[in-house]
């Protein structure tokens, strides 16, 4: 259970899916096999609490995390004029930089 897993971790995921306005999705991942559950856990750590709502408000969604995971890990974002998100984070960091 989620619940096993939150007690090596007490800032953990797992601790957050206690919480009642999470339980269903916390039930999904109750369910998932042991593997798959700890991928869950790793993939979405730092998923915020907006994401983790609509996962919970949509649970089905994780079907689609099953299936598709591979594709969307494997991608590395691109952000305008096909930058990538360091070369953007680096623009946005630096306030004058106006070469987005």
């Amino acid at each position: 259970m989620v619940e096993n897993i939150a007690k090596e971790s007490e800032g953990s995921l797992a601790k957050t899916l206690r919480q009642p306005e999470l339980a269903e999705i916390k039930k999904v991942v109750d369910n998932l096999e042991p593997t798959l559950k700890s991928q869950f856990l790793n993939d979405f750590s730092n998923a915020s609490d907006d994401a983790l709502k609509t996962l919970n408000s949509k649970p089905t969604l994780l079907e689609y995390w099953k299936t598709e995971k591979k594709y969307f890990t494997s991608k590395k974002y691109v952000g305008p004029s096909d930058k990538n998100i360091d070369e953007v984070l680096s623009s946005i960091t630096n306030v004058g930089d106006k070469n987005l």
